[in-house]
């Protein structure tokens, strides 16, 4: 098969499942394939359960697919904690014979099993423990087909610089990993990987969520950015304080959120393009100063990498759950601009965007970003930077002067709708009319699509509409998408159906909802299968 899902599964804080994922990406990648990878981590610093799932295709996918087809297992906790999310009917698992029991399987289980004694052949063989998960990539290899060589040479540009005995001794590992299974092991499954040829020297880069924001930023001009650590939206700071010296640019630590914008406000009202980043905990603090820069009318982004539950919730899990807070958080009326990029592409462009939307109308734009996104891996082709569109230096600012309270209300609020009627801030997929149409926002843009497709594939009629710009709501486009179906949907990652509120709020479209809030995003077959239910209810 060339389309099909691998997750690795191992302790949190040991680096292991997460390099073996990252690897297994790179590879596919230089051989010419298209991925997309979906992690979790545990919020402890060290231990609990960590997951990195790779889709790889040798045709373009959108989306991290409905689970698993190969689980490789690196302990105990992970085979149990992941086991059921293996079909029944097909599935495959690779396991540490040295650190995994199996469960009893009954006459309903028709999983393939193959059984490595990882640890072992990294202590006894290999003679160093921490290559287990080297001695996995090996397997996977022999197993599935992704070629040695191209995990090796990833291997020699990851470690080369530390020397060359360690670069000997990770490839020891693959080539003892690769042995057992020509060795010990015969292939009963389907699964095999495809290079693409054709792309395989299309030059791309292979960059997260987080990384790709970084980049637009500084592409957009950045020349400011204050900010506080907080998960998932840290690594955006690391790539800007590794980064953004060598354009010019500046990067502060603040002692908190708080202080975060207010540095970011300051530096704005001097002149110069300044962004923060945080999540949901750091927003919450931030509401007054998002206030404050309404009112000033100081061009500013702040990047929102959402995760999973209120107070500080769930690190390292996904949810949708801060429109409300990113569109009315403040006291007052207090109107900004609220953009949400789909993939990672989006996620370059749109932070260049919110910088010329931020500059054009001298506002406050919050860019929505998610846990699965800020660390979803996938290739881009490098952007042109040329024809990148930024304001000058001097923005564009109001010169009305009125002094009335009223009068300064009526021209803020006047100013930001009209962002509402810029062009590029949506997509539709499907066709032009259909019985049901879904509207989704954010990174379920994907799986959104796939499952689309799949209702037209099975004789029903399915079209959807993805904003990426939430703030000012775009109502004519909303409402003249909803003219083209007979039932509206919106789909969304949090409880309380947070876009559809404000759908319903305003405008004449009476959406219905589906939902998800358990802090894992939604799967194809989980949309097409709810969009099914709502069609067979008329």
């Amino acid at each position: 098969m060339s389309d099909f899902i691998v997750k690795v599964g191992g302790e949190g804080g040991t680096d292991s499942p997460t390099t073996a994922g990252e690897f297994i990406t790179l590879s596919a990648i230089r051989e010419g394939n298209s991925v997309f990878t979906l992690r979790t981590l545990p919020a402890e610093i060290k231990g609990g359960l960590a997951t990195y799932q790779v889709r790889v295709s040798s045709e373009h996918v959108s989306s991290q697919g409905d689970g698993p087809d190969v689980l490789m297992c690196m302990n105990q906790e992970s085979y149990d904690e992941l086991i059921d999310e293996l079909d029944l009917e097909g599935g495959v698992l690779v396991y540490d014979t040295d650190s995994v029991q199996l469960a009893p399987q009954n006459g309903a289980d028709h999983r393939l099993y193959y059984g490595v004694p990882m640890t072992s052949i990294a202590s006894d063989e290999v003679k160093e423990r921490r290559t287990k998960n080297m001695v996995l990539l090996g397997v996977f290899s022999a197993l599935f087909g992704l070629g040695l060589d191209t995990l090796k040479r990833c291997v020699e540009d990851k470690y080369g610089r530390r020397g060359p005995e360690l670069v000997q001794l990770n490839h020891a590992a693959l080539d003892a990993g690769a042995r057992f299974v020509a060795e010990k092991l015969k292939k009963a499954d389907p699964f095999w990987f495809q290079p693409n040829p054709e792309r395989s020297g299309v030059e791309r880069m292979v960059v997260d969520g987080s990384d790709a924001v970084a980049m637009g930023a500084a592409a957009a001009g950045l020349q400011v950015y204050a900010g506080y650590p907080i998960t998932p939206a840290s690594d955006i700071m690391h790539w800007l304080a590794k980064f953004l010296p060598q354009f010019g640019g500046t990067v502060i630590q603040t002692e908190d959120e708080i202080a975060a914008l207010g540095c970011c406000l300051g530096a704005s009202f001097a002149g110069a393009k300044t962004m923060s980043a945080t999540s949901g905990p750091g927003l919450s603090l931030m509401t007054e100063m998002l206030g404050l820069g309404v009112m000033c009318e100081l061009p500013v982004v702040v990047v929102d990498a959402q995760r999973g539950g209120p107070a500080t919730g769930l690190p390292t899990k996904c949810e949708n759950g801060d429109l409300n807070i990113a569109v009315l958080g403040t006291h007052g009326d207090a109107p900004r601009i609220v953009v949400a990029p789909a993939n990672i592409r989006d996620c370059f462009y749109d932070t260049v965007g919110a910088f010329n939307l931020a500059e054009k109308y001298q506002s406050p734009v919050i860019l929505l970003s998610d846990q699965s996104m800020a660390m979803r891996t996938q290739a881009m082709e490098p952007p042109d930077v040329d024809t990148i569109q930024r304001h000058d230096e001097h923005g564009s600012p109001s010169t009305n002067n009125g002094t009335l309270a009223a009068a300064m209300m009526d021209k803020r609020y006047r100013k930001v709708q009209a962002a509402r009627f810029e062009s590029g801030w949506s997509r539709t997929h499907g066709p032009e009319t259909a019985k049901i149409g879904a509207i989704g926002w954010g990174s379920l843009e994907g799986a959104l699509a796939e499952a689309v497709d799949r209702i037209n594939a099975n004789g029903g009629t399915a079209r959807m509409l993805h904003l990426r710009m939430l703030a000012p709501l775009p109502v004519e486009e909303i409402e003249a998408f909803a003219a083209t179906v007979d039932k509206v949907v919106v789909c969304e990652l949090n409880f309380s159906g947070q876009l559809n509120h404000m759908i319903r709020a305003e405008t004449d479209v009476r959406s219905s909802l589906i939902r998800k809030y358990d802090g894992v995003p939604f799967t194809p077959r989980e949309l097409a299968a709810a969009l099914q239910e709502e069609l067979n209810h008329g």
